[in-house]
């Protein structure tokens, strides 16, 4: 980082969000740079691919997507590897990205391909049209009447500006990046497996507290449970519907999106083990809402658990909220507190002594990760009176603190991070910083860095969640 500079002659862009770019850099339009691509595949059974704001493309076979695939793919839209991929209802939160591969994207979707000119640029407009330079640009030029509905065509695509370096330029730029972004990345990977073991130390607390309660040497007694064998004779083994007043999932039909401030919550919202509103969370008119609190009422104490998705078993206590409600993809389990305290219950339900279980009915339904609301009812808990529940619940935050405040350390380590990596990536493809001296040291190096890079994945495959929690991507 030490030495980069600004390049040594600039000159205007022409537009306000980017300013100045290198003298010898071009500004062209969309439809100079690109073809439209529309071909649509016969049979359906080429290799079914997926976009992601996080990634790119990608086979679909490499993504935890959750949603249900199509009976027939007859007449979806094929891409070639270099082929611009645009999810074109994402497009404004970076949806798209340059294929790697040969397969099949929605009909929905827009694929774009390089002119002969730009065909080695592909790596280049990779890192630009998805860096935050160009969110603003994708934003204002997708239209519609709601934000998750904005759909960008391409017309308007093809009308947008495109930054070109010279070649040598672009090179650089790309060899630059790819270096920097394996560093971060491995980086990343390397904390996150350090959270990873801290979790691992959360959980071994929690499941001696479970285990053995607070007494020092406790008569055990068996319990049945193959995760936890003994526990101590005073607890109770039970099925949680047993102990719930109800178990509920949320709304199986949304209702439109209406601006307001009536909220529809979804697994999205558990987040660093509470349920919270976002920013971006689903809205809807206050007679939609009316009509919802009749059947699916959300209240503080509330044990909330994710149903559906890479994140099933995920849980949180609800706390005081207002005008908000769930999807199906949110169980609400409602805890008798003449028997269990909420806390309590989610203690329970995030210990391994229900997450195996959760873990093994998700088996039986491969095809769509999920448990069903018997399931829920049907899963074994234990607890102890209500008077050593409240104990346990001190013991454990109290041991919890410490690891806790670790994680969170680690965690705002990597969104700042992140946040560097966004921003270097916006500098260095704007020509807002000169890498070309920096690329050149690099270029042995780099495979160094590749081969690292692949040891790393063979040692251990990492999903894409955020480590501090944050959302899911939007993907089809």
């Amino acid at each position: 980082m030490d030495g980069l500079a600004p390049y040594p002659v600039m000159k205007d862009s022409g537009l306000t969000w980017l300013g100045q770019i290198p003298d010898p850099w071009k500004i062209l339009r969309a439809k100079s740079v690109f073809t439209v691509v529309d071909v649509r595949s016969e049979t359906g059974t080429e290799e079914l691919l997926t976009v992601s704001s996080n990634d790119g493309v990608l086979p679909r076979s490499q993504k935890t997507v959750t949603m249900f695939k199509a009976e027939s793919y007859v007449g979806h839209k094929l891409c070639w590897p270099g082929d611009l991929v645009i999810n074109s209802l994402w497009a404004w939160m970076q949806g798209l990205g340059f294929s790697r591969h040969y397969g099949l994207v929605s009909s929905a979707y827009s694929v774009y391909r390089p002119k002969p000119a730009f065909t080695n640029y592909a790596d280049y407009f990779h890192y630009a049209l998805r860096s935050a330079a160009y969110k603003w640009e994708l934003q204002t030029r997708s239209k519609g009447v709601w934000l998750s509905r904005l759909q960008l065509s391409d017309p308007a695509f093809l009308d947008m500006p495109i930054i070109v370096p010279p070649p040598d330029e672009q090179s650089a730029i790309v060899r630059f990046l790819n270096y920097v972004d394996r560093r971060i990345r491995s980086y990343i990977r390397n904390r996150q497996r350090l959270i990873k073991l801290l979790e691992e130390q959360k959980q071994g607390i929690l499941q001696r507290m479970l285990g053995h309660g607070l007494a020092p040497n406790p008569k055990l007694k068996l319990s049945g449970l193959e995760c936890c064998p003994l526990i101590p004779e005073e607890y109770t083994r039970t099925t949680l519907g047993r102990v719930c007043l109800s178990i509920r999932d949320g709304t199986h039909n949304p209702p439109p999106a209406v601006a307001g401030i009536h909220r529809l919550l979804s697994v999205r919202n558990i987040i660093g083990g509470r349920f919270v509103t976002r920013a971006d969370d689903r809205t809807m008119s206050p007679d939609a809402y009316d009509e919802l609190q009749r059947s699916y009422t959300v209240q503080a104490g509330d044990v909330v658990l994710a149903l559906v998705g890479a994140t099933t078993g995920k849980s949180a206590v609800v706390e005081e909220m207002e005008n908000v409600t769930v999807q199906r993809s949110i169980g609400i389990i409602r805890p008798n507190h003449r028997l269990i305290d909420s806390r309590f219950l989610n203690l329970v339900v995030r210990s391994d002594i229900v997450q195996s279980q959760i873990r093994q009915i998700m088996d039986k339904y491969a095809a769509q990760p999920g448990i069903y609301l018997e399931d829920v009812a049907a899963l074994q808990v234990v607890f102890p009176s209500l008077d050593e529940q409240s104990s346990i619940l001190d013991a454990v935050e109290s041991q919890w603190h410490p690891v806790d405040t670790f994680i969170s350390r680690v965690s705002a380590g990597i969104k700042l991070l992140r946040e560097f990596h966004v921003r270097l990536i916006a500098d260095v493809v704007t020509g807002k910083a000169d890498v070309r001296c920096i690329s050149r040291e690099l270029a042995e190096e780099v495979q160094d860095i590749e081969l690292e890079e692949e040891q790393t994945d063979l040692d251990q495959q990492t999903d894409d969640a955020e480590v501090d929690g944050t959302t899911e991507e939007a993907e089809a």
